[in-house]
């Protein structure tokens, strides 16, 4: 790993809120906060092998990603009765 490079951390919670965050050299920086309608189930990271540097987030029966500097570039409702646990 580069010693000089952010490292970027993703975290969601039980009332939909998803923040990032980034940390060089012990600083830690807030990147973007969104939020969900639901509780953050899952949390995936996608992208090309190389950078995985986009953040997948689905909260009840809806899935939203964000590019890593917060953009919403995607958001949508499934047809599914039940929560979504998991993602692939």
């Amino acid at each position: 790993k580069n010693p000089g490079k952010t490292q970027k951390l993703v975290v969601g919670d039980h009332t939909g809120l998803v923040q990032s965050f980034g940390m060089k050299k012990g600083d830690v920086a807030h990147v973007f906060k969104a939020s969900m309608e639901h509780a953050v189930s899952r949390i995936e990271l996608g992208g090309t092998l190389d950078e995985r540097d986009k953040i997948f987030v689905a909260g009840g029966q809806t899935v939203k990603a964000w590019s890593r500097k917060g953009r919403e570039f995607l958001k949508f409702n499934t047809n599914l009765s039940e929560d979504i646990t998991s993602m692939h």
